[in-house]
């Protein structure tokens, strides 16, 4: 079911659509800087590593939510699927 919503999340962002899913951040050309919420870095990670293929920079997005919750489990997730995809098991 996370994947799904993280689907829709991907596709409402593709397509600059904010619907019934509520208020999708819109700050993805942000610099990693800039002061966001966990919730925000994480959806920066999910933006970069699944709509532009930026592993890398997907990453740095979810350690960052991570700083900023360490109990953030997608983004300790999706850290993982990266960088295993990177080639670090």
């Amino acid at each position: 079911m996370l994947r799904l919503h993280q689907i829709i999340l991907a596709t409402c962002l593709l397509f600059g659509v904010t619907t019934a899913l509520g208020e999708i951040p819109t700050t993805y050309a942000q610099s990693p800087l800039a002061a966001m919420s966990a919730e925000e870095y994480y959806h920066q990670g999910v933006f970069k590593d699944q709509l532009e293929g930026d592993k890398q920079g997907a990453i740095e997005y979810y350690t960052h939510a991570i700083k900023l919750d360490p109990n953030h489990v997608d983004a300790y997730n999706d850290r993982g699927l990266a960088r295993l995809a990177l080639g670090d098991p």
